[in-house]
């Protein structure tokens, strides 16, 4: 049996005592960086994985996906829309954006002819037309236009703890709301 004797010490430590010393320390260390970990990403085995917070683009993906499904399933008489206001309130996502989001999942349907506001002013314009105040101001002008049946506007909002998103569809000849949506999410 080998023994270990410090240079400062009364005592002596044989090899096979020194082995569970350090076997001790070990599991000490071990638990301790377990108990250290537990609320900084570490994962028991069998433990459900912690939920990952949405990003903000895939949180209105969602809402957006949700909004167009019941576009659908109300089964409007409507072939063409025109995406025309879509305002964000929601510092993390630009109007334009959310625009985009909207536009994309439209034409991803394929129900829909999709126009956006450019759109409409390109058609304003080869008729000789102006668009400003049209659009804004009286939706019965843009029913005159040739296959734009209806315009699509949103609204997003970030209240306290909550994003929402806000939906409608306005006939373009009569100026009544057709459809309307409005969904609710925690961030």
């Amino acid at each position: 049996m080998t023994h270990l004797k410090p240079r400062n010490s009364r005592f002596s430590l044989s090899a096979h005592g020194g082995l569970w010393l350090i076997l001790a320390n070990t599991l000490l260390l071990s638990n301790c960086m377990v108990a250290s970990m537990h609320g900084h990403g570490y994962k028991r085995p069998g433990a459900p994985a912690p939920k990952k917070p949405h990003s903000v683009q895939s949180q209105l993906e969602g809402m957006i996906d949700k909004a167009v499904s019941n576009l659908i399933e109300v089964n409007l008489p409507v072939e063409t829309i025109a995406v025309t206001h879509v305002r964000s309130e929601d510092g993390a996502l630009s109007s334009e954006v959310a625009k985009q989001k909207i536009t994309d999942r439209l034409v991803r349907a394929g129900r829909y002819k999709v126009l956006t506001r450019d759109d409409l002013e390109q058609l304003l314009r080869e008729q000789g037309l102006t668009a400003s105040g049209i659009v804004d101001s009286a939706y019965t002008g843009t029913g005159r236009l040739p296959g734009v049946e209806a315009i699509l506007e949103a609204y997003i909002s970030l209240e306290g703890s909550q994003r929402g998103l806000y939906m409608k569809l306005i006939y373009s000849r009569s100026g009544e709301i057709a459809w309307s949506f409005t969904i609710s999410e925690a961030l």
